[in-house]
């Protein structure tokens, strides 16, 4: 399925979409009810999961958040499969959201959390990640930062997972790095 450049599709809330096919987004998607990825999601456009709004990628199911791809959580998003930020893109964990990511996270693009992001599988680090004074990470997997940079305003736990790389900057609470 392709979602053009322009176009807007919405899923409000009770509705509930299986996608076990892949989509193309060049457009928005505005999720307020529940997106379940088992196919493959391509974003050139934008991503809006929504207060309320569930999005999951299930096992086998990849994210590519491509060059000029947004993706927003303010709702509560997992993530049991493959999502990749590349390099100008932008993933964004607001105040409001939970990210857990019990599968594979590769950031080369931007990556904000604001929120809660737990991370019981792998995610690895090539750009930036910046944790505001908002946001907490904990991290019971792997996290690996390499040269990029993890700027931690908020609080980083890391005393049942395995961090890699390039410390952490900042001066906010970190926890058995």
């Amino acid at each position: 399925a392709i979602i053009p450049n322009g176009k807007t599709v919405s899923i409000h809330i009770g509705i509930e979409i299986l996608a076990d096919f892949n989509i193309s987004n060049f457009g928005t998607i505005l999720n307020s009810g529940a997106l379940i990825i088992e196919g493959t999601l391509s974003n050139i456009g934008y991503v809006n999961n929504q207060i309320g709004g569930t999005f999951e990628n299930r096992s086998g199911g990849t994210i590519d958040n491509e060059a000029d791809g947004a993706f927003d959580n303010y709702g509560t998003s997992a993530n049991e499969g493959t999502i990749t930020n590349r390099a100008l893109a932008v993933f964004i964990n607001r105040e409001d959201g939970t990210l857990t990511n019990p599968g594979s996270l590769e950031n080369s693009g931007l990556f904000i959390n604001s929120g809660l992001l737990e991370n019981p599988g792998v995610f690895t680090n090539h750009n930036n990640i910046s944790n505001t004074s908002s946001g907490t990470i904990f991290n019971s997997g792997s996290l690996t930062n390499f040269g990029g940079g993890l700027n931690n305003s908020g609080t980083l736990n890391n005393c049942s997972g395995v961090y890699g790389g390039d410390p952490p900057t900042g001066n906010a609470e970190e926890v058995c790095i």
